[in-house]
This record gives C-alpha cells, sequence and structure tokens, in this order.
C-alpha cells in the first residue's frame, strides 16, 4: 500500500494544544482531532474534549507523519492505555467510517502489535478498498506468513483462491492441497475440494504448457492423456498435437490437431493444423489452411511465415 496516496488525510485534522495535563496527556502539545470530530464538537457546544477523539487521530499522524514534532509524546500516550489495540480494532471494524481511516487504523496495528488477527483484518479493509487490485499485496503478505509458519491454514486457503484468481492453476492447486492436509472442518475441505474439481482441467493444461515449455515432453504427454477419454477441454488435442510434433509422431499430431479444430477453429489451432498437415506430407492441404486463415484476417504472427516457407518448398518441388 502506498501510504503517500493517504497523506491527505493529515489535512483533516485539527490540532489542540493542552493548557493542562490531562492524565497520560501532557501540557503544551499539539494533540490531533479529526476535523470532522470537531465539527461535532462545536455542534453540540461541549467545553471538553473526550481524549478518545485524541487517540482515534493520533495513530493516523503516527503512521503517516513519521517526522511529526510529538510522536514520542503520541507514543507514550498510546502506551498507557489499556488495550489500546482493541479500542482501535473497534474503529477499524466500524463501517460507517470512512474507508481510508479504517485501513490506516489496520495498517498501524499491523505494524504495532504481533497479533495475526491485526494483519488479517488490514489485508480484509485492503480488499474491500482496491478489490482486484490489492492481490499481488495479499499474495506477498501471506507467503511471508505461510514462510514464517508452514501451518498457518488461513494464509494457505487465501493463497490458494488469489492464484486461482490470477489463473495460476499449478499455484493454486499446491495451496489448497496443503491446506487439506490440515483442515478439519468439513465444510470447508468440501468446499476446497470442489473449487479443485473445477479447476482440474485447467490445472492440467497449465502443468502441460510448463513441461511443454521446458521440453519435458513426456511429462507433458503424461499429464494430457490421463484421462483423455472425458475431456472436456480441446485445448487438451491442441497440446497433445504440439507433443507430438515435437516427438516426431507426425500421424497422431496430426489425428489430435484434427480433433483440436472441430469446434474451434483459432488461428493458434489452425497453425497447428497446418504444421500436422505439413509434417504428415499434406503440403497442398497445409498450404490451403493457413491461405484461408490470412483471407479471414483471423491469423498468428507466424501463420505468413508458415506459408511463405510453404510454398517456397512447393515452388521448389514443381521445378
Amino acid at each position: 500500500m502506498n501510504l503517500d496516496s493517504f497523506k491527505y488525510l493529515l489535512s483533516e485534522i485539527f490540532f489542540i494544544e493542552l493548557k493542562e495535563e490531562h492524565g497520560t496527556f501532557k501540557k503544551n502539545v499539539d494533540y490531533p482531532v479529526l476535523i470532522k470530530d470537531m465539527r461535532k464538537i462545536v455542534k453540540e457546544n461541549k467545553e471538553d474534549i473526550d481524549v478518545k477523539l485524541f487517540l482515534k487521530a493520533m495513530p493516523i499522524v503516527l503512521t503517516l507523519d513519521n517526522n511529526f514534532t510529538h510522536k514520542n509524546a503520541y507514543e507514550d500516550a498510546i502506551k498507557a492505555v489499556k488495550d489500546y489495540d482493541k479500542f482501535l480494532l473497534h474503529e477499524a471494524l466500524n463501517e460507517d467510517m470512512d474507508i481510508d481511516i479504517r485501513l490506516i487504523y489496520a495498517y498501524y496495528l499491523k505494524e504495532s502489535y504481533n497479533d495475526i488477527n491485526y494483519v488479517y483484518l488490514y489485508v480484509s479493509l485492503l480488499e474491500e478498498k482496491y478489490k482486484d487490485k490489492a492481490i499481488d499485496e495479499a499474495i506477498e503478505i501471506f507467503e511471508k506468513i505461510y514462510l514464517d509458519n508452514n501451518k498457518a491454514k488461513y494464509a494457505l486457503y487465501k493463497l490458494g483462491y488469489y492464484y486461482r484468481f490470477k489463473k495460476d492453476y499449478i499455484r493454486s492447486k499446491a495451496y489448497f492441497e496443503k491446506y487439506l492436509k490440515l483442515e478439519n472442518e468439513l465444510e470447508k475441505k468440501e468446499e476446497v475440494e470442489g473449487v479443485l474439481s473445477l479447476d482440474y482441467e485447467e490445472y492440467k493444461i497449465e502443468l502441460a504448457e510448463y513441461f511443454i515449455g521446458v521440453k519435458k515432453f513426456k511429462e507433458a504427454y503424461d499429464v494430457l492423456i490421463e484421462n483423455i477419454d472425458n475431456a472436456k477441454d480441446d485445448r487438451v488435442y491442441y497440446y497433445l498435437s504440439v507433443v507430438m510434433t515435437m516427438t516426431g509422431n507426425f500421424k497422431e499430431a496430426l489425428d489430435y490437431a484434427i480433433e483440436a479444430s472441430k469446434d474451434r477453429q483459432s488461428a493458434q489451432y489452425m497453425d497447428q493444423l497446418a504444421i500436422s498437415n505439413y509434417n504428415s506430407g499434406n503440403l497442398d492441404s497445409a498450404i490451403a489452411i493457413l491461405e484461408k486463415q490470412i483471407k479471414k484476417e483471423d491469423y498468428t504472427p507466424s501463420t505468413k511465415e508458415y506459408l511463405e516457407k510453404m510454398k517456397e518448398q512447393r515452388d521448389m518441388m514443381n521445378k
């Protein structure tokens, strides 16, 4: 979280200098009050200020202005208050309060107290304010929690969902499976098992992509061919065609390319179909497929290059 974007809150604070000591609050020190709280005091014509108003505003100043003149006096006042963190927690949970102020409270609690629940609160409010844009910071926080404590169930649970949102199904599955080993609550286990079941095809595809990328074609094949009879995703056939091409099994590559392109004739699939035809000796068919894609203006950056090389070979053969 970029604290600089919250510094505008300092302009929403009014400072009052105490002329006399008030318990732990020292005289000749400027104590902060939120302007909106000050307006209530004036409106209600109150002569005395509840010190709780100081306690509400001090963490904002301490978080956003570390060089503030009365920093030590503020910290001493906070230390003298029994269960100050519980007081501030109550304010952070107050949904009538501005979300930016609540987030600063949660940040202060996270940084000042060794309580994992304040970290969870901070992430929760971070998500409330920034929605999907909060995920990267949340991942960083929860991965640190997991590194410090590999039995942190909630961190594993959240990381599984965060990576699922980012469509990183390999990491998502890894975190969810670690979570399942620790979770005893049946309802929670069934929830996560259901998610893993829904994501199985995506996980399989992503894992195959990884293996292909590092040239582990046998491993990619094993992942893809598993339960091939129940495959619901044409990407399974596409990647099987790629694997067969890379391992020199051109007949199988063509069979899988045809199967992949039955229902979805994307530019990527049609390139693979053309390559498979070419490798199987069907040069004219390969050229026709690529020409059709270019005519449709639906082609990849490589389509024209493939077509040019195939035409060159055809011309050489016809000489």
